[in-house]
This record gives structure tokens, sequence and C-alpha cells, in this order.
């Protein structure tokens, strides 16, 4: 089984980004395979888009399979594992107005599985040592029996076309840990469980455009409850009722009972777990996203949960745009 212990995901590269060509080709290389194994990291969290992979008739993308082929290449060279996760697909995005296709129609449902049809293959002529396979990021279905029944077809699918290698399973609604007594977990000794560790959301996401809570540029404190001088009554709804409800203690300790019903399953079913996704946005104050990653990862290892960090140079930035570090990768991995 692949060894997974302390990884970065390379975002918006094969997934979530209008780059192609050239400036796609230069948003991740070589040269960030071997920083990321530099900086203390033994692999690497790949999101990979069926826009980027495939074109709209189905037809493969070839620039893009040549760079998940360098990838792959790149990481085999850095000593790297690789999780390669089917992130978003044309129909189920985790961000997505409503119930996405992929639970309602069952020729979405078997789409989905002809994809990994044709990824499944490809993944599998790498060693089962260094490469894993995600079924899918962040699945959203409202009835966790709907997740259930699409995650079983994938997995069955990606075990025939990839016997040895080991897949990933997450659980619903946005791989959080409170849904992991809804999944239901297949009897295969080659598995990793997964998870996404995102709260308190005003901390991790704190002035992220893209979120309501992102809304908030004012101060906030870790460890701690979040805004220790209240919730002033000039913050406007619902932005303020979002606060008084978040507003509550957090550390080492509150991050430790977040996991236990993940640690339960694990136990369980004697499978790994991993962590796929947690980060604090760049926004936040420096000295508190270190804090916050130090007290998670060191939480993370004290239960032997592997992990990956979001991410390498986004919003999340272990290293800014022009390469540099920006110092949180020291909190995680200590020298």
């Amino acid at each position: 089984m692949i060894q997974l212990k302390r990884g970065v995901n390379l975002s918006h590269w094969l997934s979530q980004s209008d780059r192609r060509g050239a400036q796609r080709r230069g948003w991740i290389t070589r040269e960030d395979f071997a920083k990321a194994r530099t900086l203390g990291f033994d692999h690497v969290r790949l999101p990979l888009d069926e826009v980027q992979l495939w074109n709209e008739d189905g037809s493969k993308c070839f620039d893009a399979w040549d760079l998940l082929e360098h990838a792959l290449d790149w990481a085999e060279a850095e000593e790297l594992s690789v999780v390669c996760d089917l992130h978003i697909l044309r129909s189920h995005h985790f961000n997505q107005a409503g119930v996405p296709a992929l639970y309602t129609d069952p020729a979405e449902l078997d789409h989905f599985c002809c994809l990994w049809k044709q990824l499944a293959p490809v993944l599998a002529t790498r060693s089962p040592e260094r490469v894993a396979l995600e079924i899918l990021n962040e699945a959203v279905a409202r009835d966790p029996a709907d997740w259930n029944r699409v995650s079983g077809a994938a997995f069955r699918t990606i075990r025939e076309a990839a016997p040895l290698h080991t897949i990933v399973l997450g659980s619903n609604w946005y791989c959080t840990c409170t849904t992991f007594g809804d999944l239901e977990i297949p009897d295969d000794p080659n598995m990793i469980l997964t998870f996404h560790f995102y709260n308190p959301m005003f901390i991790t996401h704190h002035q992220a455009h893209w979120t309501p809570f992102g809304e908030w540029a004012g101060d906030i404190s870790y460890p701690g409850i979040p805004f220790p001088d209240g919730v002033s009554d000039f913050v406007e709804e619902p932005l303020r009722s979002k606060m008084i409800a978040e507003n509550l203690p957090w550390d080492a300790k509150r991050m430790a009972l977040e996991l236990s019903e993940p640690l339960r399953r694990a136990r369980e079913t004697d499978s790994p777990l991993y962590c796929g996704e947690f980060g604090v946005h760049h926004k936040a104050p420096l000295e508190l996203r270190k804090a916050f990653l130090k007290d998670l990862t060191s939480t993370f290892e004290a239960h032997g949960i592997g992990w990956a960090v979001w991410d390498w140079k986004g919003d999340f930035a272990v290293v800014d745009l022009a390469g540099a570090p920006t110092g949180i990768h020291e909190a995680m991995i200590p020298n």
C-alpha cells in the first residue's frame, strides 16, 4: 500500500484553471516537484478536472494528458508519491447550486465510471507504491445513500482497472468529518479513507472572497475564540449571526475531538486515514496561520493520519507566485 505522510496539493494546474498552452505548462514544472521535496513533503495530491483531460465530445485533451504523464515522471524522479484526485466533473462541482446530475441521472454515473475506465489504466502503469487513485473530490449528495451508490460503482470500476493500487475514498458533504457515519466502506484491504478539515471557517477562509465567511476583514484570533472581543452590533446580518455561531474556542484538543468519527471508522475497517485538504487563507496573519497549521498537523501525526495541505501556490500558498516559500511549511514540517 502507498504510504502518505506529508503532502501538498498542486492546485490550479490541471484543475480549477483557465490556463492552457504555455501558460498552463509554466504554472507547475519539474522545479516545483524538486522544491516540494526540498521543503520536506513526501507526496503531492494532484487535482484533475474532466474539462482539462477530456473535450466536450469525450475525446482526450492530449496536452493535459501529457502534463499528467510529466507530473508522474517528475514525482518519480523526486521520489514523491502522487494522489490523483478526480476533482471536478461536468456533472459534479462541489460548489454548484442544486443537486449535481451525477446523483440523479444514471447516464452521468455511467459517464463517470467511463472516465475512470480511461484514467485508471494509465495510472495503473505506475508503481502501486507511488500512485493512488482518489474517486472524487468533496461529494455533495443531499442523500448519503446517493454518494454510497455512486462511490461504490466508481470503486468497482477503478479496482477492476487497477487491481494493485490504493483507492482513496472520501466521506459525503464536502468530505467532512461528521458524515463518516453514513459512509459505506468497501471490504478492500488496499484503501485509504480521506476527509477534509476547514473548521473554523472564519479562521481558515479569512477574507476568502468566494465564501460568505470571507466577508469579515477585521481581526481574528487563534488559539481560543476567533473573536475574543465579541461580535459588534454594527456587523450586518447574516454575517453577524454566522460570527456569533462560530465564535467558539479552538485549539489542538478541539481539533482532536473533530477527528473522532473518522478515527472510529478507520479502526472499524482497519483502514489508514488521510486528510487530503486543509489550510489557512493567505490573508490571515502569518503567525496565526503557522500556529493553526502546527497544531493541526501535529494532531494528525499524533493519530497516524497522513495529510496534504491546500495548496502549493494558490490562495493558501506554501510558496508565492515567484516560488519563494511563504514560511508556513516550517510550522508543519519541523527541522
